[in-house]
């Protein structure tokens, strides 16, 4: 914090001088030419003025972007340098059971400071549609890092057989071309894209865009609404073939229509041979599920098929 602060005043009085070093400048320089025996002439002042206006940029504003430079690259070297110090990957950490980790706070699951704790069950997936749902701190998303392997399993096994795509929460988005971010670096199928632009009702944006899919998204999907970001996440997810979906609530960001079209085209038909694990919080759609996993303060409280929790009397809401 420290660091930002002087980082700050430092910005602030290199940004200053530039409003009067030029004048500060000047006036020294001739002092000192005077005070040297010399003569001043007009010549001679406007020369001196006219060197020190062009010198100012170099000494004010780009010297004050260069140290901002600076501090940041320190910032990240600092940052790799930590991370790179980190220790190995260990699957399963000696010294830890799920009994030290009675007293959890779903806030830290969160932040991927502690690891899930879930408790012994057995998941054999093949083929199937598995809705996670659960109040919000529930560790839906922990849940789904765990089987990313970006959170370490410190008890139980998790072994996928397959190839996973994943549809994070938050859309990420390079700048380039609507399709480029969808290709994501696959090579182009057009059967393949056509389909998947239609199952993710894209097909009506495409056409409200100047240039189609070659519209240019600009720096983190600027040029994206909330929704249109949310459709070509999920259409970039998809499009990579793959044998395990991951979709952490790809439905949050759209309306009832459109979001009943993604569910039927796109989760129900197009991915209906696949393992596809959707996080939701969309209850209207859990009828056709699998199997319905419901998390609660980090743990699984229920699963089953939608009757079979209906018939015990759980509150889905």
């Amino acid at each position: 914090m420290s660091g930002i602060k002087n980082h700050s005043y430092l910005i602030g009085l290199l940004y200053s001088l530039e409003f009067f070093i030029t004048r500060i400048a000047v006036f020294i320089s001739l002092v000192v030419y005077v005070l040297l025996g010399n003569t001043l002439a007009p010549q001679k002042i406007f020369v001196v003025t006219a060197i020190y206006n062009v010198i100012k940029p170099a000494v004010t504003i780009v010297f004050a972007m260069s140290i901002t430079a600076l501090f940041s690259v320190n910032v990240s070297l600092k940052r790799i340098e930590n991370f790179l110090r980190n220790q190995d990957y260990v699957e399963n950490p000696s010294g830890f059971t799920p009994n030290n980790l009675r007293h959890i706070d779903p806030r830290d699951l969160e932040s991927n400071q502690v690891s899930l704790p879930i408790e012994p069950r057995v998941f054999i997936l093949s083929g199937e549609l598995v809705a996670i749902i659960g109040p919000v701190g529930s560790v839906k998303t922990s849940l789904l890092n765990m089987l990313l392997k970006e959170m370490i399993v410190i008890s139980g096994d998790v072994d996928i057989q397959g190839r996973i795509s994943h549809a994070s929460q938050e859309p990420w988005f390079f700048a380039g071309s609507i399709q480029q971010n969808i290709l994501f670096g696959e090579s182009y199928d057009q059967d393949r894209y056509e389909s998947v632009t239609h199952v993710c009702a894209l097909l009506g944006d495409f056409q409200n865009f100047l240039h189609g899919d070659a519209t240019l998204v600009g720096e983190r999907g600027k040029a994206l609404n909330g929704g249109q970001k949310s459709w070509v996440n999920l259409a970039r997810c998809i499009y990579r073939k793959a044998d395990i979906y991951i979709l952490d609530d790809p439905l949050s960001a759209v309306d009832a229509k459109i979001g009943r079209h993604l569910y039927q085209k796109c989760i129900e038909t197009f991915l209906g041979d696949k393992i596809c694990i959707l996080v939701t919080h969309q209850l209207q759609y859990l009828k056709t599920a699998d199997k319905i996993i419901i998390m609660k303060d980090g743990r699984i409280e229920a699963c089953g098929t939608f009757s079979e929790l209906q018939n015990s009397g759980l509150d889905f809401a």
